[in-house]
């Protein structure tokens, strides 16, 4: 009994150290975190936690808001039985200036799998694109997770709508 009460407040520190530690993170480690979150949720098909990720001003190139975002994304992944979002970042970027934090998240996307429908046609074109993407993301609280995507764009795909994949 003596040993579990030393080791008790060991234990608690240990466990509040844990839970503490996002928070002394820096806001590019933060960033990158929930950006690779949105690409685990993505591949998943977890759409309503990918809303979840989307900022209520999400706005992209292509002119949709943050709903219809979700939905083409769910429409064009649909026909994978098997799918794997994979991303490369090759720079993080975080300013700050009054309306906050914000960064932008640049690297390569690729998508492995399997399916029908548009399946092969999507990832064909995702994996022959060149150029990096480009995801503007915003902190919009206090919390480490409160990072908000508010914008995806690539040079490449600038113009098209996503119908014409």
């Amino acid at each position: 009994m003596r040993i579990i009460l030393r080791l008790l407040p060991v234990l608690v520190l240990a466990i509040a150290g844990w839970l503490a530690m996002p928070f002394f993170q820096s806001a590019e480690t933060q960033v990158r975190r929930s950006h690779d979150e949105l690409f685990d949720l993505a591949g998943g098909r977890y759409w309503a936690e990918v809303g979840g990720m989307l900022s209520n001003e999400y706005e992209d190139e292509w002119g949709n808001n943050a709903e219809d975002a979700i939905e083409i994304a769910r429409e064009l992944l649909r026909g994978f039985l098997v799918l794997d979002l994979q991303w490369t970042t090759t720079e993080v970027v975080v300013t700050e200036d009054e309306n906050g934090l914000s960064a932008t998240v640049t690297g390569d996307a690729r998508i492995e799998g399997n399916g029908a429908g548009l399946s092969q046609m999507v990832m064909s074109k995702v994996n022959n694109l060149q150029e990096p993407w480009t995801f503007t993301w915003q902190k919009e609280g206090w919390k480490p997770g409160d990072w908000r995507l508010v914008e995806v764009t690539h040079p490449k795909l600038k113009g098209m709508s996503p119908s014409s994949f």
